[in-house]
């Protein structure tokens, strides 16, 4: 997971390195292969960004729940214009109880626009809400079915 995860965080950062012309800390080499990934990371970014939210939905271990802002971060960094749709499009795949559509308007403002830590805070809201949607799902599935939980 790991290497996966530093893989597509190394993918995006080139991406967002091409989209740096002109500042102090520009890295031509770095800009030059982001270009070359940046169409082909394009047709993907979409669908992973609904990927997560899905994973998110299904309750994923500490690791990677700690892991997700990162990736959204190098995502929204490296497609500006393109992050929000695909935001909303993966927000939208959360189950309902998970928040209404006001509470998931704030938090894709604070994916969008917040600081590392407001968009650390916002996942990690968003992991514990689905965490508690599984949970009820669990207990109602076991009461309906006359097991009891010790």
């Amino acid at each position: 997971v790991e290497a996966i995860i530093a893989f597509i965080e190394s993918v995006l950062s080139h991406i967002s390195e091409a989209g740096k012309l002109g500042n102090r800390y520009f890295d031509e080499s770095k800009a030059n292969i982001g270009r070359m990934l940046q169409p082909h990371a394009l047709q993907v970014a979409p669908s992973f960004v609904q990927a997560i939210f899905r994973l998110i939905a299904g309750v994923p271990t500490k690791y990677v729940q700690e892991s997700i802002p990162s990736i959204l971060d190098h995502i929204r960094l490296a497609f500006v214009q393109e992050f929000p749709q695909w935001l909303e499009a993966g927000l939208s795949g959360l189950p309902p109880s998970v928040g209404s559509k006001a509470e998931l308007q704030k938090f894709g403002e604070h994916i969008v626009n917040g600081d590392d830590q407001r968009l650390y805070e916002a996942i990690q809201d968003l992991c514990y809400r689905c965490e508690q949607v599984v949970l009820r799902s669990r207990g109602q599935n076991d009461s309906s079915s006359g097991r009891r939980r010790k």
